[in-house]
Parts: structure tokens; sequence; C-alpha cells
């Protein structure tokens, strides 16, 4: 048996070690560390994410009933983003590096141009096969202006060199994780949320429901950024002469749908054939209270036999 000779845990006197040796690692930025390295996350790696996956936007033009196909195909594809150093442009014209104090004394917003290259194609169908007419890339297209985070990567106190936070007459103690907005310091709070594409399992407290059990999931595809769909299967909580009954909720849907309903719209029309999706192995005796639980809505589902019916 392993014996420690270390002394034991004081937790009046250790307590603060430990909270004391948090604070100080990171350059004194632990408190907002999440903060920022999100916000830097958004700029190098989301931005792009995001607007890639819309790539190549297709507009066609002059449609060929023959083929079947368009004469004309203009095809636009968004490629590289790069953002640029906060400025402030004055009235007659000039610019000039903007810094979050002046951002607060004249009630500006602290913010950078988003740039991104953009490149046309055009498509002329000829005898069956498409010729290029055209094709041109714009770099740096200004597509708008978005905040940034006082001390993260694109701020200009990021990289100050040998200059201090009172050259940029800013305090010694701030440590970012903020923005500027019209002069005033606004800060994204953290939340939390359900996690996407995990199955919930939910057991209603209530008697009075109409549902004793709710499975849910929030879906959203991997590499894409959307709002995730929520899609829940529910089972009623009370019995009738044939059992409990399997209910779906699906998105943009207001009414239920019966769970083999569903099935068979989908294409899966036998009920053996369900329930072998829904219950894996039919033949193990440890699922009996499952089939039986789903015989009620097999019964209720028998008037649909068909998926043009479903």
């Amino acid at each position: 048996m392993f014996h420690s000779h270390s002394p034991p845990f004081d937790c009046h006197k250790d307590s603060w070690a430990v909270i004391q040796a948090f604070f100080q690692s990171s350059d004194h930025k632990q408190l907002v560390r999440h903060q920022i390295d999100s916000y830097n996350d958004f700029i190098l790696n989301k931005i792009p994410n995001i607007i890639g996956q819309f790539n190549p936007v297709t507009i066609c033009h002059d449609y060929d009933s023959e083929s079947n196909r368009f004469h004309y195909e203009m095809h636009v594809f968004f490629g590289k983003t790069s953002i640029g150093p906060p400025k402030i442009t004055e009235n007659n014209g000039s610019s000039h590096i903007m810094y979050p104090s002046e951002a607060r004394k004249r009630n500006l917003s602290y913010s950078a141009a988003l740039y991104i290259d953009v490149t046309f194609k055009m498509n002329k169908l000829e005898q069956e096969s498409m010729t290029v007419l055209f094709s041109k890339t714009f770099k740096r297209v200004l597509i708008g202006h978005i905040p940034i985070m006082l001390k993260s990567q694109f701020c200009v106190l990021h990289d100050k060199g040998h200059k201090n936070d009172a050259y940029f007459r800013e305090c010694q103690y701030d440590m970012g994780g903020y923005f500027i907005i019209n002069g005033s310091e606004k800060v994204i709070v953290s939340q939390e949320c359900v996690a996407t594409n995990k199955v919930l399992v939910f057991e209603s407290s209530k008697k009075s429901t109409r549902y004793s059990h709710v499975v849910e999931i929030k879906a959203i595809p991997k590499h894409k950024f959307t709002t995730p769909k929520s899609t829940s299967i529910k089972i009623t909580s009370k019995e009738d002469h044939h059992g409990q009954y399997l209910r779906v909720f699906l998105p943009n849907l207001k009414s239920e749908i019966p769970v083999c309903v569903l099935f068979r719209a989908l294409g899966i029309l036998t009920d053996k054939a369900i329930a072998r999706h829904i219950i894996y192995d039919l033949d193990n005796p440890n699922h009996k209270t499952l089939i039986r639980l789903f015989k009620a809505s097999m019964i209720e589902a028998e008037h649909i036999r068909t998926q043009e019916e479903a």
C-alpha cells in the first residue's frame, strides 16, 4: 500500500495558495482567458468556416428545356478572410489607428474592417459541355466591420512591444475580454446550453402530465453552423387497452406523429423492420418489455401501410 509522507492538506492555508497560483498564471488573465480564446477562435476559424459552408453560390440564366440545363452559370466562391487594424476616419478623409481610450472618449465603436477574397467564374454551355468564359478574383473585398475584443490577438494592445498600458492610457490592471460599442464597455455573458447531438432522457415528475418520459436530441451537422433542430419522442403516461404509445415531435410540425407512421414515411414499411430499427434484437428475452411497449404503437398505425399514405 502506498503511504504518502506529505503533510495533510490545510484547507484554510493551502486553498489560498492554490487560488493565488491560479490568478498569477497566464499573465494574470485567467478570469478572461475563456473570453479572449473564444474570440480569437471565432475570428481565425469560425468566420472562415461559416462563410465557406455556402461555397459556391451559383446563379443560372437562360434555361434550355431540351437539354434540361442552363446556358450560363455564374459561380461565386468566397475565399480567404482577413481583418485589418482598428481605424478611425476623420471628416477630412484622413485615417489613423484607433486606440481603446480614444473610442471611449469619442463615443466610438472599437472595430475593424473585415475583408474577403471573392472569385467569380462564368461558364457557358456549348455542345453539351461547359466552357469557361472568364474567371476573376477580387482580393480583400470589404464586407463589413466587426467589434474588436480588448487584449485579443487583433487588438492594438496585444503586441505593444516595450510600451506599457499607461502609454496607451489604459489601466495596468485591465485584463481585457470586453468590447467598446459607441463609447460604452460591453461584455458577452457566458451561458450554458444543452449539448447538441446527445440523446437526453427525462422522466416527468408530475402525474398529471400527458407524457411520462421524453427523449430529446438537439441535432446539428458537425461541419455546419446552423441553429440546432430539436427532435423528441414521448411516451404517453396513460394506458388504454392496447398500452402506451410512442409519439414523435419534429421541427416545423405542430402536431405529433405516431412513431410507426414516421418510419413508413421514410420507407420502412413492415412492423418487424420498424421494430428492428428500434429494439435491434427481437429474440433477446431482456427486450420483452420494449416489445410490449412498442406493440401499442404498431396497432395505432395499422391503417397506414404504405409510404404514400404516410
